[in-house]
Parts: structure tokens; C-alpha cells; sequence
């Protein structure tokens, strides 16, 4: 028989102890995995406030063991041993799982001997390896978030590191950082080697754009959208109408337009885009030409 443990009063307590109860709940079962007399073999003894009762392990849904208090929160760990916590049972194609009515959480505390977390310490890591060759030095793929300053009551800051190790790094080698966020809100892709962010946005490599082709006819145009940056319109046989959003819907996009052929004209089709303080133009023609404009929210502006 095996043995689990709850308690039942945590109708009046927070979401945070619920939660508590929950993890010493399954902790208690992981520690005190043993045999007990009881009715039947395979059965689960449950203790709870008031008394004891014994129930079948087994079920439909295959769990081995549960548990569960009367605000339906539970814990089930099956016979293959997944284990899911929360208020929706299993959930098919995970090993471990948390819900929640509010939104299933894990809280991963870097639980200080002394009190005193220090800027640079780990708060906490998610690592992803395969058993086949497993890593001895870190992981295939890690999260790892890590404080940002020496943290107190009021400067709790952190950044979180994104690492994988590439197709020639070994299972005795480290991942390297490939991507961090910042206590500020800053994202840097491949920015270790330069001292982190030092942009909303910083890239410390190449940049790679969308790329489109319009063929232009006298019954066709071309719908700029979500994912267009750079267009190029052939113009030998007509002008190249083009449909600009509007620029309130997309304050601060920017599109790139090169006209590669020397006929015929860009049409923004009666969008105004403003080429100074004093001045607006719809329709580029001539040689090639190439244009870059931005929104502002309230108009496109042309950058050149």
C-alpha cells in the first residue's frame, strides 16, 4: 500500500499556500513511497483531517496515485510517471504539468543560506538534454535567469539568459549565451561578447529582411502588410499601384521600395507621403529609384 498525505484546510488560505500544500503533499508521497497494511493491494490510503480512507489506485485515465483536497486542487502521478498538479488531471503528451483556475505557476527561489543575494547569482535554470551522451557540463539548452543587482526589499532585478550549444560542441563543453533580457526591458541576440544591450533591440550580427516581388499590370496592386519590408516593383509595363496601411495602425514601420525597372512610376495610390515640412508627393517616377519611408502614427514620412 502506499501512502499519501493531505490536509484540508486550505479553502480560507492564499493561492501561494494551496500551492505549498500541494508540493508537501507530493513530497511526502516521493519520501514515504513504502508498504502499509491495509484492504487491498494496489489500493492509495488517504489521510486527511478527521480520519483515513482507502480507495483504487487504478482508473480510465491511468493514474497509479493521486490526491486532492475539496477545492479540487490535486496532484496525480501516473504509472508511467508523468505528474500533473492542478485542477485539470492529466494532460496527454506532457510528463509534468501545472494548472490552475488562475493560471498554472512554477516558482523557481534561489534560497540564500545568508539572506543576501548578490548581482550575478542564479535565481534559477531550465535545462533541456537527452539522456543518450548526456551533458556533464550544463545542458544541450538552458534558461537561466540570474539577479541583475544585490537584491533587497526594494531592488529585486533580474535578466534572463537564453544558451544552447551548437551541432560541434560536445556533452564536456558549456552553451553558450546566444540571447538575454534584460532588468530593463533590453534584448540582445549574441551580445556577450560586446558587454550585453546596449539598445531596446541590439544585434551583434547580421540582419535579415523580408523580401517581395511585384510584377506590375494595369489591373493588379500590392497590399503592404505585417510581413513586408522590402518591395520590389517591376514597372516595365505599368506603373506599380501600391497599398500603404495606415500609418495610425502601425506608428514606427518602416518599408523599403525599389523600382527596378526605368518605366512607368511607384503609385502609393492616393497616400500622401510627406517628403519635407512643407510637401507630399503619391507618385514616384523615372529611373530606378528607391525609397524608404516610416509612420509617425499620423502620416508616412520618406526617410529617402
Amino acid at each position: 500500500m502506499y501512502v499519501l498525505w493531505e490536509t484540508q484546510d486550505t479553502r480560507h488560505k492564499t493561492q501561494d499556500t494551496r500551492h505549498k500544500t500541494q508540493a508537501f503533499s507530493l513530497l511526502f508521497f516521493l519520501f514515504f513511497y513504502c508498504t502499509v497494511n491495509g484492504q487491498t493491494d494496489g489500493q492509495v490510503l488517504t489521510l486527511v483531517q478527521g480520519g483515513a480512507s482507502w480507495a483504487d489506485a487504478s482508473g480510465a485515465d491511468g493514474d497509479a496515485w493521486g490526491v486532492s483536497n475539496d477545492n479540487d486542487q490535486s496532484i496525480n502521478i501516473t504509472r508511467t510517471g508523468s505528474v500533473h498538479v492542478g485542477t485539470h488531471g492529466n494532460v496527454t503528451g506532457y510528463e509534468f504539468s501545472v494548472s490552475d483556475d488562475n493560471g498554472g505557476g512554477i516558482l523557481l527561489m534561489d534560497d540564500n543560506a545568508n539572506n543576501e543575494t548578490t548581482d550575478g547569482e542564479t535565481l534559477g535554470i531550465i535545462s533541456f538534454d537527452a539522456s543518450d551522451d548526456r551533458s556533464t557540463l550544463g545542458a544541450s539548452a538552458m534558461i537561466i535567469a540570474g539577479a541583475s543587482v544585490d537584491h533587497t526589499s526594494t531592488s529585486k532585478g533580474a535578466n534572463l539568459w537564453f544558451s544552447t550549444k551548437s551541432n560541434t560542441t560536445g556533452s564536456a563543453d558549456g552553451a553558450s549565451q546566444r540571447m538575454i533580457i534584460t532588468h530593463d526591458g533590453k534584448v540582445g541576440i549574441n551580445t556577450s561578447a560586446v558587454g550585453g544591450p546596449t539598445s531596446t533591440l541590439h544585434t551583434n550580427g547580421s540582419v535579415a529582411y523580408a523580401v517581395d516581388n511585384f510584377t506590375a499590370t494595369s489591373t493588379n496592386s500590392y497590399d503592404m502588410g505585417d510581413d513586408n519590408y522590402l518591395l520590389l516593383a517591376n514597372t516595365a509595363n505599368s506603373d506599380a499601384v501600391i497599398n500603404l496601411p495606415a500609418a495610425s495602425t502601425c506608428e514606427g514601420r518602416v518599408y523599403q521600395f525599389i523600382k527596378t525597372d526605368v518605366n512607368n512610376s511607384l503609385d502609393f495610390n492616393n497616400t500622401t507621403i510627406r517628403t519635407s515640412p512643407t510637401a507630399t508627393q503619391t507618385i514616384w517616377s523615372g529611373p530606378s529609384r528607391q525609397l524608404k519611408v516610416i509612420s509617425t502614427g499620423t502620416e508616412w514620412y520618406l526617410l529617402f
